[in-house]
């Protein structure tokens, strides 16, 4: 049973010290705390933690004009943990995606997949390492020490004890050994410190916060010299990729796996005679893709949407043939298991017409059949090698203009300046090897 002793007040009334006294125990902390009694409102209890009584006065002084102020500002007094501010979040962005899922595709603002990868961050890093503080007891420097312990949560944080790896995908429970541990990048950690900021945004629209008491946060710029070199796929490579793949599809007897192979197959294709970004290809549909004629040439043009941003582009001529033939490849999907195809489908759609969220598993499944999973430098390799196939490509053997390749591919000048940079002597060899122009 608890109960007090030195007990005070000050302000007539309005502030309370106190010093606790656990009957029983015999630990008994000296600390000071606090009564706040605030007009209107329930009586705030805090602890001051010091067993200074001066010092204790002057932080519980300060402690009711903040209370006072965000009285008056119509803001809650109750302190919230932060982990379940980040819970009610995520109940909250549950509540939007549900509300969501009745409108079109492209007019949700709150989707399944953004839930996902929210919580993912918010139960895995942000909860474990911030959520036991007070929503307004955290400043920048936690913030700042958030960052330098996501950068060693697999190396020597609360993630290097976990031998594998437990997530959920498509509903199923899905076990996976740890990879080496390695610091994330800048990228990664940036989208955590954008939940962040959505957290406490949330948590000011509640009114549990004021603007003044939110943390700064910044996204962390790459240095200078800070190389993150992507990995890409030789021409060697690639084309033992397409030959495996082919001779999957043909020596395949499973229906359901022939079409899955196919429409990879399809993917890649398509991905390494575009340059698309992955998340371009995603959204893509057929009626995006418009044919055209130029001086006699016929092409075709692309109206892709990714990263926020928009643009039309030409893709290689037979990029138009690879288009066509997946079209009639869901025609007959349609009519094999009854639904309706539509040219404003998403491109790649499964056999039952419904989009695909991802061919990660898949292509992962090939490249490590091929044994060109990972690159020699043990990076990774995903579908966005493909975009770094496509751009080599187009720098060694297509004569084309960087600026022009640059605005096609939706990116910087700079950006394909690196990529030619990165090219090896073997690469370019004839340039290197030309004593005259024609």
């Amino acid at each position: 049973m608890e109960s007090f002793r030195n007990q005070y007040d000050l302000r007539k009334g309005k502030i309370t010290l106190y010093q606790r006294t656990s009957q029983g125990s015999k630990y008994q902390s000296d600390n000071w705390n606090a009564r706040i009694n605030i007009h209107g409102q329930k009586a705030i209890r805090r602890s001051l933690r010091t067993p200074n009584q001066e010092e204790a006065e002057v932080r519980a002084e300060d402690l009711y004009q903040e209370l006072l102020h965000k009285s008056k500002q119509g803001l809650s007094l109750q302190t919230k943990r932060f982990g379940l501010v980040c819970e009610d979040y995520l109940r909250h962005f549950t509540e939007q995606v549900e509300r969501d899922s009745h409108l079109p595709k492209l007019e949700q603002t709150h989707t399944a997949n953004m839930l996902k990868q929210k919580k993912e961050k918010i139960t895995r890093y942000i909860i474990p390492i911030l959520g036991d503080k007070n929503l307004d007891d955290i400043t920048d420097l936690d913030i700042e020490d958030y960052v330098q312990q996501r950068k060693v949560f697999f190396i020597s944080g609360p993630g290097s004890e976990a031998d594998e790896i437990r997530y959920i995908r498509h509903g199923k429970k899905i076990t996976r050994p740890k990879q080496e541990a390695k610091i994330p990048a800048y990228n990664t950690i940036n989208k955590d410190l954008t939940t962040l900021r959505q957290v406490f945004e949330y948590a000011r629209l509640k009114r549990w916060i004021d603007s003044k008491q939110i943390p700064v946060i910044k996204n962390l710029s790459k240095p200078k010299n800070y190389v993150d070199k992507k990995p890409d796929i030789s021409t060697t490579e690639y084309k033992s990729l397409l030959k495996t793949l082919e001779w999957k599809i043909k020596k395949q007897t499973n229906p359901k796996h022939k079409r899955s192979h196919t429409l990879l197959h399809y993917y890649i294709l398509i991905l390494s005679n575009t340059g698309m970004r992955v998340t371009e290809a995603k959204n893509l549909r057929f009626s995006d893709c418009k044919p055209f004629t130029d001086k006699g040439e016929k092409h075709i043009e692309l109206f892709v949407q990714g990263k926020g941003k928009s643009r039309h582009m030409v893709p290689l001529q037979r990029t138009a043939d690879y288009l066509e033939q997946l079209k009639a490849f869901h025609k007959a999907n349609a009519e094999q298991f009854d639904w309706q195809y539509s040219d404003d489908m998403k491109v790649f759609s499964s056999d039952k017409g419904e989009p695909v969220g991802s061919f990660s598993r898949a292509l992962d499944n090939i490249l490590n059949e091929c044994g060109i999973l990972y690159d020699k430098d043990r990076r990774k390799r995903s579908a966005g090698a493909f975009r770094k196939f496509y751009i080599t490509m187009r720098l060694t053997q297509g004569g084309v203009n960087p600026f022009d390749l640059a605005k096609n591919c939706g990116t910087s000048l700079e950006v394909i300046q690196k990529y030619y940079e990165d090219l090896q002597p073997i690469h370019i060899a004839n340039d290197l090897t030309k004593l005259s122009r024609d």
